[in-house]
């Protein structure tokens, strides 16, 4: 099995979840617009408020957080 068959069969069980990735530069500059020191103090206090990785969800999970 080449490698690229072996990519596309790793990307099959995602294929029909939809996800969001962090811009953790743009959180940083849109929370520091609140005020100066506001995204330091923020961050400081809940490092784990947002994360840093990838979350995968199907459909049928979207539908069920949606109603």
């Amino acid at each position: 099995m080449n490698e690229h068959v072996c990519i596309a069969l790793a990307d099959r069980p995602n294929a029909g979840c939809h996800y969001e990735s962090l811009d953790r530069e743009r959180l940083d500059s849109e929370l520091e617009r609140f005020g100066h020191g506001f995204n330091n103090m923020v961050m400081g206090q809940r490092p784990h408020l947002f994360s840093s990785s990838v979350t995968f969800m199907g459909d049928e999970h979207i539908r069920q957080d949606v109603a």
